[in-house]
């Protein structure tokens, strides 16, 4: 009898782990699914398509990334929205990740769809106008110059067969913007007479902003400099916050920028600053990123002009480090797009699978209800016996744990005298083999000649810059900038980069660069798995 009753026990055990075990994946999988996905899947299309253009207009953009993402995957959907859903998701990536070959992905099956159902879309085609321009900007090269004019005269022609109002305006004014770096803003005269004769009907203000610009640009292209800067004060004074969802501040840096350029070339640099200055304050409260990128330019030129080298290369390391930024987000915005959509992939399947798995939930859960009755009834036996189990458990746990923090310890307390041991013999070693430097005069270069700095400080800076550059764990650190680096040494940010350049050979990253890719090989060499 002794043994029949553990033996019972011990089936029902068995009985109870098993249900468990079937009914875990199906409870499991109610829970592993977002819950915005399966709002928005259920969603219907015309409804996700505003859904997704309404969190693009509040800068939502992973969200409205998503939205459109299940729009373009969807079956049956229709061309119309299709076409849109593409068109929307290569805004996207050109004017917020920067991700050029996707934005180009995208447009090429917008026009594909376009061709096939005779669709007519004149975004896609401003668009396809931007993605060249923003290529152009990069690698300036002029090749590109004629295929971005003729896109930009496609999107005009196409909004104004169409009516379409605000891709009109939006079209004529970046033709203007293109055509401003080519000298070719004379040619747009007949866009400009078809541009003046329409008469708006919901948007007087984009109108009133693209008639400004086109007068502005062609006195900057004459360089009849307070023509041009009045006309483009009206275009400012025109531009409203807001303009029905669509965010005018690209424009608004435009205007700054040709302001800024024209106050510089005819001596103004006081309200050429003044001008970058609000510039980088529009930039910097709409996350403009390429807008800030091209203010940091223009101040470097500004300064570098004046001869103004400290400032000058503030300035530059800015933009550099600034360059450097927007090419790791981009990076990071692909492999984001790819893990999207290998979780999108997935829950296709299960959502496939979720009819069954429901259906199987409902007949173990009542199978678990009648169980759980024989395990409550069990549980006060299991806690008796083990009770004694639990309180041996107990002791042995605080016993490990006083273990570990003796070890933790000393563990800490040897890797100091480690430490201070290889600091001690590496003093040695350089005293015993150092040999002594010549003092040969070199020539300062012409952008320090004005420097205080001594030999002596130079020397001493040196050494407390390769001190912090032979730490591994401050250059590793991502956010590791100059600044932190004179902040460390205590040093003037000015005379930690001039000794950077003179003793090291070359500039701040790319000396940091360096030591980080040996720390690499060195990881590399002792831990293979690394």
């Amino acid at each position: 009898m002794h043994n029949f009753i553990p033996l019972v026990i011990r089936r029902l055990l068995h009985i109870v782990l098993l249900v468990c075990m079937l009914a875990l994946p199906g409870m499991l999988s109610a829970h592993t699914q977002p819950s915005y996905y399966w709002h928005w899947k259920d969603m219907p299309s015309e409804e996700l398509l505003k859904q997704g253009i309404e969190f693009g207009n509040n800068e939502v953009i992973d969200s409205a990334v998503q939205c459109f993402t299940i729009l373009t995957s969807r079956p049956n959907t229709s061309d119309s929205i299709l076409d849109k859903a593409h068109v929307n998701l290569a805004k996207l990536y050109l004017f917020q990740f920067y991700d050029f070959p996707k934005a180009l992905s995208h447009l090429k099956k917008a026009e594909q769809i376009e061709k096939r159902s005779g669709i007519v879309n004149p975004q896609t085609y401003l668009t396809f106008h931007g993605l060249f321009q923003g290529i152009n900007n990069n690698l300036n090269d002029p090749s590109y110059d004629t295929l971005i004019m003729d896109y930009g005269r496609k999107a005009f022609l196409t909004a104004h067969n169409t009516d379409n109002e605000l891709a009109f305006g939006l079209a004529f004014i970046n033709l203007i913007a293109s055509a401003i770096p080519q000298h070719k803003v004379a040619t747009l005269k007949d866009l400009f007479n078809i541009y003046q004769s329409y008469q708006p009907k919901s948007k007087p203000s984009l109108h009133l902003i693209g008639y400004n610009f086109y007068h502005a640009a062609m006195a900057l292209e004459n360089k009849q400099w307070q023509d041009a800067i009045e006309a483009f004060t009206k275009m400012q004074k025109a531009i409203p916050d807001q303009y029905e969802g669509y965010n005018l501040e690209r424009i608004h840096l435009m205007i700054l920028d040709n302001l800024s350029f024209i106050y510089h070339e005819t001596g103004q640099d006081d309200k050429a600053l003044k001008t970058l200055k609000e510039m980088e304050q529009v930039s910097m409260k709409n996350d403009v990123k390429d807008g800030l990128l091209l203010c940091y330019d223009r101040y470097s030129i500004i300064f570098h002009d004046a001869q103004d080298n400290s400032r000058y290369m503030n300035y530059a390391l800015k933009h550099m480090a600034l360059k450097d930024t927007l090419l790791s987000y981009q990076q990071t915005m692909q492999l984001s797009k790819v893990e999207f959509e290998s979780e999108l992939s997935d829950m296709e399947l299960q959502l496939a699978q979720l009819n069954h798995r429901h259906q199987m939930m409902v007949v173990t859960s009542i199978l678990c209800g009648v169980i759980a009755l024989l395990v409550l009834g069990l549980g006060y036996f299991i806690y008796c016996r083990n009770k004694q189990l639990r309180a041996s458990n107990q002791a042995l746990y605080d016993k490990n744990q006083a273990l570990m923090a003796a070890n933790k310890d000393e563990r800490m307390t040897r890797e100091q005298l480690e430490a201070l041991l290889e600091q001690t013999r590496q003093h040695q070693a350089e005293n015993a083999f150092s040999e002594p430097q010549k003092d040969e005069p070199e020539e300062e270069p012409i952008k320090y000649k004005d420097s205080r700095l001594t030999d002596e400080d130079k020397d001493r800076l040196q050494d407390l810059i390769q001190k912090v550059l032979d730490t591994p764990d401050v250059i590793c650190d991502p956010d590791f900038s100059v600044m932190q680096l004179s902040a460390l040494i205590g040093s003037r940010q000015k005379y930690v980069s001039q000794v950077i350049g003179e003793r090291f050979g070359n500039n701040f990253n790319i000396v940091v660069n360096n030591h980080r890719a040996k720390e690499a090989c060195r990881r590399i060499q002792d831990d293979p798995s690394f």
